[in-house]
């Protein structure tokens, strides 16, 4: 993912207390099952250490890993990005002062008195996160909203109510000058004129009211069809979140499954690991046990005296021969 982690802090410069989390936004996904948490531990540690030594009023950029992580600091309000090598480092630093600014529009100043990690549940950070992992929708969405910020500013300021003022004066001025000048006109033409000429000019006043009324009317048109314009574009717009929301539910629903049977195989392996080892255990006992017998077997051989063995008297022949010749 383009943006991995968006985290804001609270930290006090010189202060020897831990940088204290008020709201965090990661996306990791990409991690293993296994290795998610040792992740968020890496980045929550990485930002901690980063927001304590960052000095007032600064915004700098660091290489993590393989992360471009960027941050800033307003007045003890500290955010940070984690972002690939390829992310814009203005956009990256453009979507850390919104942050910052739509921080305090939401919460004002209740963050300077949290002591422990909060982790304000803030909608925000997570449709941040979101929206802007394409960094050219991110910048053409931050440069729409300036717009339209400095667009309200210019409005809310009293030198241009009074321009405004001062032309829409100007614009009546001249809109009562020219209507007294057209019936002076018409008067003088119905006084002057006889009564063919009179009806001439009526026609001719009927038509340039036709013409009026035809222009007010195409107006009205116009209006109309950019009004059906807006609609259908909030309806595009909102079909097109009703998608991703579907799609990113869809997509933590796979996961789930995914990971549910992942588990499911790993254990039932685990089991057939267990039964081998055991079987193998009862293995190696009857092993021992034979070779034991074995051994007795030998040892009781070795202990028992020799049998005698019965010996066959012959008589003595030569004895008998030698008496008889005798």
């Amino acid at each position: 993912m383009p943006i991995t982690a968006l985290l804001v802090l609270r930290s006090e410069v010189g202060s020897a207390t831990e940088p204290v989390i008020l709201a965090s936004a990661m996306e990791i996904k990409q991690f293993g099952y296994y290795q998610r948490i040792g992740a968020k531990e890496a980045i929550l540690s990485v930002s901690r250490k980063l927001a304590k030594a960052t000095l007032p009023s600064q915004q700098n950029s660091t290489q993590h890993e393989e992360y471009k992580v960027h941050y800033c600091i307003r007045d003890g309000l500290f955010d940070v990005i984690f972002v690939d090598e390829h992310y814009p480092v203005k956009t990256a630093f453009g979507i850390l002062n919104k942050v910052l600014d739509e921080y305090q529009k939401a919460f004002g100043d209740s963050w300077k008195t949290v002591q422990i990690d909060a982790n304000q549940s803030w909608p925000f950070l997570t449709e941040v996160l979101s929206k802007f992992q394409d960094a050219a929708e991110a910048d053409m969405i931050m440069a729409t909203q300036w717009a339209l910020d400095e667009t309200k500013i210019a409005l809310k300021s009293d030198e241009t109510k009074g321009q405004l003022q001062y032309l829409a004066e100007d614009d009546n001025e001249e809109l009562t000058t020219s209507t007294s000048i057209s019936e002076t006109i018409k008067r003088r033409k119905l006084t002057e004129n006889d009564v063919g000429e009179g009806t001439g000019a009526a026609e001719e006043d009927d038509a340039q009211d036709r013409n009026t009324m035809g222009s007010e009317e195409m107006e009205k048109q116009i209006d109309l069809i950019v009004e059906k314009i807006e609609r259908f574009t909030e309806q595009v717009s909102e079909v097109l979140e009703a998608g991703k929301a579907m799609y990113k539910e869809l997509s933590n629903d796979f996961e789930e499954r995914v990971i549910a049977i992942h588990q499911q195989q790993v254990e039932a392996w685990q089991e057939e690991i267990k039964e081998l080892r055991l079987l193998d255990g009862v293995n190696e006992e009857d092993v021992q046990r034979l070779q034991n017998a074995i051994y007795l077997l030998h040892s009781f051989n070795k202990a028992q005296p020799p049998r005698a063995t019965a010996s066959l008297q012959l008589p003595n022949y030569s004895s008998a021969i030698a008496n008889s010749n005798a």
